[in-house]
């Protein structure tokens, strides 16, 4: 039986695999691996190719008018083989595996919906708390370790059942994750509207100076106006008497947001960002491109600390 050993770009390779029925050959691993889908087919070619740029094959046609690939065994081990199908999974059954998940256990159907929780939950897949959290490692790490297991337990596969089998296996983890993204959405939603509810009150706040300077030292927080003359914790207490601020819920610390929403400056510029992050992020929100941060050595003034705020 005549055998033709080359090594062909991508593209060929895909166009010799067209409508075939295919065996892959591993070495002493899988002998195996059959493709049902000429897609998955293709894909696989193409990941093929990916990992050395090139690939080694011979083939032969069989009875049933099917091909049957022999690969280069010192190319593509069980190793090999589970981090190319891993590629694979992620970049073409994941989203679908999500989507069908969102579906069945959620019963979300809307489309706009759907496109919004796989995009979340694919964000939390590659984040370090929640991969951590789920996987003890990094999706991707378990995803091969999964199929290595696989490739070297059993000597014929059918690629479409390998997926269904690890899709199984990930049903309850994906499941969680779909939960936190979903959680994940509905915070951001509430979040939003909190802060549009902030920037309408701020129209109806009587601006105290066209700019605030704020100082965020070790030792408190600094207020000043744009002539650089401090805003005492009095100036602030006797502005926060003129509104209603218990609406917005604001906890005790918050104190940066809930003193600009009183001094409604129409610029802000805050020197300290390393110190007070969390904060910053939630004043960058509320004032958008109104509010700027600089390196605390470029604070001007200095020599006028004298009136904090802890």
């Amino acid at each position: 039986m005549d055998k033709i050993a080359v090594i062909l770009p991508r593209i060929t390779v895909i166009f010799l695999c067209l409508f075939l029925y295919t065996y892959i050959r591993v070495g002493d691993q899988v002998e195996y691996i059959h493709f049902k889908s000429e897609r998955n087919l293709f894909i696989f070619c193409e990941h093929l190719y990916q990992w050395k740029k090139k690939i080694h094959l011979s083939w032969q046609p069989s009875m049933r008018n099917s091909m049957k690939v022999q690969l280069n065994e010192e190319l593509y081990d069980s190793k090999s083989l589970s981090h190319i199908l891993a590629e694979m999974y992620i970049a073409d059954e994941l989203e679908r595996v999500l989507e069908v998940t969102i579906q069945s256990s959620y019963m979300i159907d809307q489309a706009s919906d759907l496109k919004k929780i796989i995009e979340e939950s694919l964000h939390l897949f590659d984040e370090p708390y929640f991969y951590r959290k789920l996987f003890g490692k990094s999706f991707q790490s378990y995803l091969k370790e999964l199929l290595y297991i696989r490739l070297e337990r059993d000597k014929e596969l059918i690629y479409e059942h390998v997926i269904y089998d690890v899709s199984v296996k990930l049903k309850e983890k994906c499941i969680e994750i779909i939960g936190y993204a979903i959680d994940d959405i509905q915070f951001q939603k509430e979040h939003d509207a909190y802060i549009e509810r902030l920037r309408r009150f701020l129209k109806k706040v009587e601006v105290y100076s066209r700019l605030i300077h704020i100082y965020f030292a070790k030792d408190g927080i600094y207020f000043y106006d744009e002539t650089g003359q401090a805003i005492t914790l009095d100036d602030i207490a006797q502005l926060k008497e003129k509104y209603p601020l218990y609406l917005f819920n604001l906890d005790e610390h918050e104190e940066v947001i809930s003193s600009l929403l009183v001094l409604s400056p129409q610029e802000i510029i805050l020197y300290g960002e390393e110190a007070y992050g969390e904060e910053l992020s939630l004043v960058k929100d509320i004032f958008q491109e109104r509010a700027i941060v600089l390196p605390s050595y470029m604070f001007p003034f200095k020599e006028n600390k004298l009136h904090k705020h802890e």
